[in-house]
């Protein structure tokens, strides 16, 4: 089961994962200085816009940056999904090492996959079809 995560994001309101059960969430550690971040940011973009639906979340969390460098990184390269600034702990509770690390947690709750490095809308896309192939 997903650890508990909760925290304040960008644009002043406050994420809580215990929100998102029943929905594919991909939950994505990233540093505004990080470039494999950079390059992987527009396929997280495609993977946001394909499922507006509902049918799947994105929500960043900061690592290792300050609240203006993630802002500025979002007003430069686009995303309107939440963005947590001050989740101190998560890094260590998910057992995130390096930047870009992205999880994928099922709508049961469940984190069903991981990738370390950048990752593209269509593997992400492809391993949730593959997980509910076998649902």
């Amino acid at each position: 089961v997903v650890p508990p995560l909760e925290g304040n994001t960008l644009d002043d309101g406050v994420v809580d994962m215990d929100d998102y059960s029943g929905e594919w969430v991909l939950l994505n550690f990233f540093a505004s200085w990080c470039i494999p971040c950079v390059q992987e940011h527009p396929e997280l973009i495609e993977f946001s816009e394909r499922h507006a639906d509902g049918s799947a979340s994105v929500i960043s969390v900061t690592m290792g940056d300050t609240e203006e460098d993630a802002r500025a990184f979002f007003e430069k390269r686009g995303g309107d999904w939440p963005v947590i600034i001050d989740a101190e702990f998560a890094p260590a509770v998910f057992g995130v090492l390096a930047v870009p690390e992205t999880f994928l947690i099922a709508p049961s709750g469940v984190v069903v996959a991981k990738w370390v490095g950048q990752i593209t809308a269509n593997a992400i896309d492809s391993e949730i079809a593959r997980l509910e192939a076998t649902l």
